[in-house]
């Protein structure tokens, strides 16, 4: 809901860039007034990801501690297990006596056979295995990973009312980042923190079709205004602005003070006043002005 307010409100949002073009300051009051009156607060839409950074957090801490959080062993008693490694493979009673005489209210033997039958595995990978220390069958985790991140950012890119608005610079720069992303971490931390990632990220798929036809943001959006006013403001930023000027501007010898003073020129849409030296001598005359 959030996002589709905000496209809502871009028509006007680029017709106050059109108004005021080049006043910063007057574009960003205006804007400021316009998020007020339709009560409208960006950092909404960041509360779904901080909740979903605290679960990966609690994931993360119960795959790398499995004794604490899944077996509830005593802290001291898994340091004791740490000290004593030979005791995994049953050998040096002595030892295993002493543990026992330690921690009386524990039984040794039945926590080591629950250790043991700890399933850590899925499909045959072990979740706690990491890639880059494994290697083999485990390199296909982060493959997996960086699919499901692109298979995100395409659906996003095609059916987010904000992602669709945004530049092909915007959505392909974040396609990039989020495969690349999940490829590095899928490569360096446990498999069940990517499987944790690939199963979120095609679940966001599965939420964010379900949620644009629950709320079908057609419902909401102009989009023809919405692309007369894009028209508007292109027409506008493309002002003198074609590629062959600036190849003018670059093989001219004046080229940087004349982009300064085109510059200027532009700083304020309708707010003109323009002064025609014949000559490059007359140009003193009219610099302070």
């Amino acid at each position: 809901k959030n996002s589709i307010k905000m496209v809502k409100m871009q028509p006007e949002i680029n017709r106050i860039k059109t108004r005021h073009f080049g006043d910063k300051d007057a574009i960003a009051d205006e804007q400021s007034k316009l998020f007020k009156k339709e009560k409208y607060n960006p950092l909404a839409s960041l509360i779904p990801l901080a909740i979903q950074i605290i679960l990966l957090l609690g994931l993360v801490a119960v795959i790398y501690h499995p004794l604490d959080y899944l077996l509830h062993l005593p802290k001291d008693l898994i340091n004791a297990f740490n000290v004593v490694e030979s005791i995994k493979n049953g050998t040096y009673e002595g030892q295993f006596l002493a543990l026992q005489s330690q921690f009386t209210n524990v039984d040794i033997a039945a926590t080591l056979d629950s250790i043991k039958n700890l399933k850590m595995s899925f499909l045959g990978i072990n979740l706690s295995w990491v890639p880059s220390e494994v290697g083999g069958i485990d390199i296909i985790v982060p493959v997996i990973a960086g699919i499901s991140a692109w298979l995100l950012c395409v659906a996003q890119n095609a059916s987010n009312v904000l992602q669709a608005e945004q530049s092909k610079l915007n959505k392909y720069g974040m396609m990039i980042l989020s495969v690349g992303l999940s490829l590095y971490l899928g490569w360096f931390v446990p498999a069940g923190v990517a499987l944790y990632w690939v199963a979120s990220n095609l679940f966001a798929i599965l939420q964010l079709y379900l949620l644009n036809w629950a709320i079908n943001p057609k419902n909401y959006v102009d989009y023809e205004d919405l692309e007369a006013s894009k028209q508007e403001l292109a027409a506008l930023e493309g002002i003198g602005g074609s590629t062959a000027k600036r190849k003018l501007f670059q093989k001219n010898p004046y080229a940087k003070k004349e982009r300064a003073d085109y510059k200027r020129f532009f700083s304020i849409v309708n707010k003109h006043l323009v002064f025609y030296s014949e000559n490059k001598g007359f140009y003193k005359y009219y610099q302070g002005i």
